[in-house]
């Protein structure tokens, strides 16, 4: 009979990395692997205060951020905050990561103005 970690390492590459459910190939850093991508997150951020006021200048940063989910095995070495990572062409910087039951689950940002 299976544990609940062996269960749980089955239903990764069964259910949640499989290509045909909810991955799919993507190139990180280099390497092919499985992984998900969620939707984009595109964010304002606002001006800063000085002197009481407010000062945007009328330019704004906008920041576009994703989840990437892939496996820990796959993935290698662990991921650092503000580190740059490459995900499928696009130059992003690591905005924060987690470790779930063998998955990563990285959120990925890009900043532009």
């Amino acid at each position: 009979m299976y544990d609940f970690k062996k269960l749980l390492e089955v239903d990764i590459d069964a259910v949640f990395l499989d290509d045909d459910i909810f991955a799919d190939e993507h190139t990180i850093n280099g390497q092919k692997m499985k992984a998900v991508i969620s939707n984009d997150t595109l964010k304002e951020s606002s001006g800063h205060w000085e002197g009481g006021v407010r000062q945007s200048y009328g330019t704004s940063i906008y920041s576009t951020s994703k989840k990437l989910y892939v496996k820990v095995q796959d993935f290698g070495k662990k991921p650092k905050i503000g580190n740059p990572i490459q995900v499928d062409g696009m130059d992003l910087f690591i905005q924060n990561f987690d470790e779930q039951q063998g998955i990563y689950v990285i959120t990925i940002d890009r900043k532009r103005q």
